[in-house]
């Protein structure tokens, strides 16, 4: 918006008001449609069955409409009260940086380069795709994802983890149709094959169940005998046992293994870390092991305990984020489809989408980052974000081609980049260095978030100002050059220059 207040009030033709009217008139469409496509892609997270997610989208999704307020309709009115629009508040001119970025994209438009742009960004994003998809659901490193590796409970965390069977525990839990079912021979004999079966994955360190218990003392009766290591005979041999058991110990000890009547009982399992792979791998061996031994008279239930929770929090990920990641696609095609009436716009928008999402997720992987339940809102609002630089420069080409049907599409495309790519070179350096500050955090988690913020506000830029003036130059979509009544671009030895304006042109 000021960018293009900037623009109108430059030669002194416009005042303070008439300069924020026209601004909002001619910036209205991309920045409602921007907004529309933010708040829709990070609604597509209610789709996964998790309540906190439902309240992160909802929270974002007001959280971004509220700029429509803010920016959209604010910001003119702030504009249009300035009295010296040609003041400046400090000496620091930053025009050369921009200028390096901006003449960089004219100068692959201008040139033959534009043709090779379209080959080498497939390339390059079935390179960063190869890598995407090495992305884990869930975490991804040992101890907290919240603190780095180094910190010093994760230090303490994995020494534990080194010289004990592990600090994270999850529950497979057992529960019979009648009183005394956990006594049952054939019940206990099934604890033991399967927390043995367990012990056998190298993401787990240990077991414990209440036939454990059985077995040390019945050993104990026969002087630690290891030869009578064994269950007992009949549920009334066991109960026995247990009793035994209980003459020595406090009267909630048996809690963690088996409730009071014994109906309920679980499979304690210890694992040294919480993984995304550990945790998959072992529901699998677990769900196989109860699949090939099915239990009479007991339904055995998969998973208890906070590793519990992340496993089927990951599962829900795993069976979603796909869902959850093209829903929020379509949203960005159908928001398009509305404003543009046009299918082919659609398909355009999406291709800046694509590539910040496919190289955010490629970065995910190489820096160990896992698609969590904290990550996800950051995607699906990545999503939204990472086209809405392509709206302004896109629009902008459209909306002078409307005023000048007669123009050259070069000229159009160029109009654009020194209006309009001057404001996303702006917005986009002001957000990503802001978030970028988040990386010096202590939290690790924080940090995380501010790189991958970041990078897809960088790359999202880039697509923008590199990526789309080329394809449109190219491919010529109707949607964009329809009002046009030039059907060709000029050649390359007859181009055209901005001046330093960067809104003006003369003709070579």
């Amino acid at each position: 918006m000021i960018t293009r207040f900037d623009d109108l009030i430059h030669n002194g033709e416009l005042d303070a008001r008439k300069a924020s009217e026209q601004t909002m008139r001619e910036l209205f469409r991309p920045s409602m449609l921007g907004l529309y496509a933010d708040a829709g892609a990070i609604l597509c997270v209610i789709i996964t069955p998790i309540p906190l997610l439902h309240k992160v989208a909802i929270v974002g999704a007001i959280w971004v409409m509220s700029i429509t307020v803010s920016a959209v309709f604010l910001t003119p009115v702030l504009l249009s009260y300035i009295r010296r629009p040609q003041g400046y508040a400090h000496p620091f001119n930053l025009d050369g940086f921009m200028r390096i970025i901006l003449s960089g994209a004219k100068w692959v438009v201008r040139t033959r380069t534009r043709y090779w742009v379209g080959p080498v960004t497939l390339v390059l994003l079935a390179g960063f795709m190869f890598e995407a998809t090495k992305v884990n659901v869930g975490d991804a490193s040992d101890g907290s994802p919240i603190l780095w590796q180094n910190s010093q409970f994760n230090r303490d965390s994995a020494l534990i983890n080194q010289l004990y069977p592990g600090s994270e525990q999850m529950f497979v839990v057992l529960e019979g149709g009648e009183l005394d079912a956990m006594k049952r021979p054939e019940v206990l004999d099934w604890m033991l094959r399967f927390s043995r079966y367990m012990e056998r994955q190298p993401e787990i360190g240990g077991a414990v169940s209440l036939a454990d218990i059985v077995i040390d003392i019945r050993r104990n009766l026969y002087e630690g005998n290891p030869r009578y290591g064994e269950l007992g005979a009949s549920s009334m041999e066991n109960g026995e046992l247990i009793s035994f058991y209980m003459q020595g110990a406090d009267p909630d000890d048996l809690n963690q293994f088996v409730d009071v009547v014994f109906n309920n009982a679980s499979v304690t399992l210890f694992f040294r870390d919480h993984k995304g792979d550990t945790l998959r791998k072992a529901t699998h061996y677990a769900n196989q092991f109860i699949a090939e031994n099915p239990l009479e008279g007991v339904e055995i239930k998969l998973f208890g305990g906070v590793l519990g929770i992340i496993a089927a929090v990951n599962e829900i990920l795993l069976n979603d984020q796909i869902a959850a990641t093209a829903l929020a696609f379509l949203v960005v095609v159908l928001c398009c489809l509305v404003v543009y009436r046009s299918s082919v716009s659609g398909i355009f928008f999406i291709i800046p989408v694509l590539i910040s999402n496919v190289v955010t997720f490629a970065f995910m992987a190489w820096q160990g980052i896992g698609m969590s339940i904290s990550t996800l809102p950051v995607v699906a609002l990545g999503i939204g974000l990472g086209v809405d630089y392509a709206f302004y420069i896109v629009d902008s080409m459209k909306e002078y081609l409307e005023k000048y049907p007669e123009a050259d599409h070069l000229d159009a495309v160029l109009q654009s980049l020194g209006s309009a790519g001057r404001g996303v070179v702006l917005t986009a350096f002001t957000l990503a260095a802001g978030v970028l500050f988040w990386s010096f955090s202590s939290l690790r988690f924080q940090a995380e978030m501010g790189m991958l913020i970041g990078l897809w506000l960088a790359v999202s830029a880039l697509t923008s100002l590199f990526v789309m003036p080329s394809l449109a130059l190219v491919f010529k979509p109707s949607f964009i050059f329809g009002a046009s009544q030039s059907n060709h671009a000029p050649s390359e030895g007859n181009l055209t220059n901005l001046n330093t304006s960067g809104n003006e042109y003369e003709r070579v």
